[in-house]
């Protein structure tokens, strides 16, 4: 069964590098550039349907062919409406599929201390936009939903860590199918 898996967190959480971490393990199982392109990860903005129809149903295709997709994204931090509408999607186009959310810890000082000291965001050199972002946006608004695989805020150089300090085995976590 696939999965589609939505990465909740702060600015600073660890997002992004997990993202990469994922899109290197789907690029060593896909046969082509063209085939890893389906099914990367996406990384922030994420319209829900129908705006976008060809994203979505590429989405829907992949998911149908046992591929896992994972986005991440703040359109998703808090319990209401684009939850309630990503799960009533899926349960419509993919009945087969899975939703699962994976979700960084709410520890805002650690987030920022990573946007302070983060060098791969040229749009905020110092960090200090993302972290208004997340003192004034993010923090009154980020739920975790129940059932969620919870993390610890990524530590640069370290393994990615369930919040109960255990490694997080992504091959495993992802599901993934030999060949789809």
């Amino acid at each position: 069964m696939a999965k589609l898996i939505v990465v909740l967190g702060f600015a600073g959480s660890g997002k992004t590098t997990l993202l990469e971490e994922i899109g290197t393990i789907l690029r060593g199982r896909c046969k082509s550039a063209e085939e890893y392109e389906k099914v990367r990860p996406w990384d922030e903005g994420i319209p829900l349907p129908p705006r976008e129809p060809e994203r979505w149903s590429r989405l829907s295709a992949n998911l149908s062919a046992g591929w896992p997709q994972v986005l991440a994204g703040i359109e998703f931090v808090s319990a209401g409406a684009e939850r309630e509408g990503l799960a009533a999607w899926v349960v419509a186009t993919v009945p087969e599929a899975r939703l699962e959310w994976w979700c960084f810890e709410r520890d805002v000082e650690k987030a920022n201390a990573n946007c302070r000291a983060r060098t791969n965001k040229p749009d905020d050199p110092t960090g200090e936009g993302h972290v208004r972002i997340n003192n004034d946006f993010l923090l009154p608004r980020y739920d975790i939903p129940a059932g969620a695989v919870v993390l610890k805020i990524y530590e640069p150089g370290q393994p990615f860590r369930t919040a109960g300090g255990l490694p997080f085995d992504l091959v495993e976590m992802l599901g993934l199918p030999t060949r789809p």
